[in-house]
């Protein structure tokens, strides 16, 4: 099995309301505690990329509601109005607000000082499209309800066949709801987090 692929500087968060998968190079996804703001070390899918020659039994789908990410936003300081620079959060889900499924890569991952192997997995990335792409350069791979039995059929070994799929299918028509900027605090978890932000 090969390792893992290496992580890029892109951060995402996702948000099953109850549980949070986080998938990073050495964590386990089905020992991480339940957070709202899960971080996930993310791989580049790309048709040219080595990711896609990893064997068919590596690839993984991940369940999620969403995903977050930051735009640096121009603010009026009420306490002193002041305008100051702020990280707005934005909640990056569905329209019609159903579970989705980001495209991934397992693999089984050896501690020397761990006597058994741990399972590991990254999420895939592309460039930023849609909606997704006005607040970051990258967005991870989703892939719809229709395209799940491609991903993970083991017979699917063709490289470039991989990264058509991803081509063809990977879905870019998302909401931006922006979030209160409580998901930068570790002891905020409830569903207060995907909540749209009251204006004014």
């Amino acid at each position: 099995m090969p390792k893992l692929p290496a992580p890029t500087h892109s951060t995402v968060a996702f948000q099953t309301r109850t549980t949070a998968i986080a998938a990073k190079e050495g964590a386990n996804p089905c020992q991480v505690p339940p957070r709202a703001a899960a971080s996930a070390s993310a791989a580049k899918a790309s048709a040219h990329s080595e990711r896609a020659r990893w064997p068919s039994r590596a690839r993984c789908l991940l369940p999620a509601l969403g995903w977050y990410e930051w735009r640096e936003e121009m603010r009026v300081d009420k306490a002193t109005g002041e305008v100051v620079k702020v990280n707005q959060p934005y909640y990056i889900t569905r329209k019609d607000r159903r579970p989705l499924c980001f495209a991934g890569l397992m693999s089984r991952w050896k501690d020397p000082g761990d006597p058994e192997p741990t399972l590991t997995c990254a999420i895939l990335t592309r460039p930023g499209a849609g909606r997704a792409g006005e607040i970051h350069e990258r967005m991870p791979v989703v892939l719809p309800d229709e395209a799940h039995a491609q991903w993970l059929d083991p017979a699917r070994t063709d490289p470039a066949e991989v990264a058509a799929l991803i081509e063809e299918h990977a879905q870019t028509d998302f909401d931006l709801v922006r979030v209160g900027r409580g998901i930068n605090r570790t002891e905020e978890d409830s569903e207060k987090l995907i909540e749209p932000l009251e204006t004014g």
